[in-house]
């Protein structure tokens, strides 16, 4: 019977262990999932930052060539 009741009781102190760990990792749980959140927002900021651009530099470049164009044919240039 003794050692029943050593292996209960270690298994008691193991089971406070794995509690008091599994609080701890819960609270890092929550934080990683709030990083995650955060840096998924900042990324989508981050794309529509990209797509603007791209979209003024489109239409940067589309008024470029059509200036190009208008010179070209008012002063005869390259011919």
């Amino acid at each position: 019977m003794g050692e029943n009741a050593e292996i209960f009781e270690r298994l008691s102190r193991i089971e406070q262990i794995v509690a008091r760990i599994d609080e701890r990792t819960n609270a890092h749980d929550t934080a990683h999932n709030d990083h995650e959140a955060r840096i998924r927002a900042l990324e989508r900021d981050n794309d529509k930052r990209k797509g603007i651009m791209a979209a003024v530099s489109f239409f940067a470049s589309a008024v470029g060539a059509a200036l190009m164009w208008i010179f070209k044919t008012l002063f005869g240039g390259g011919q």
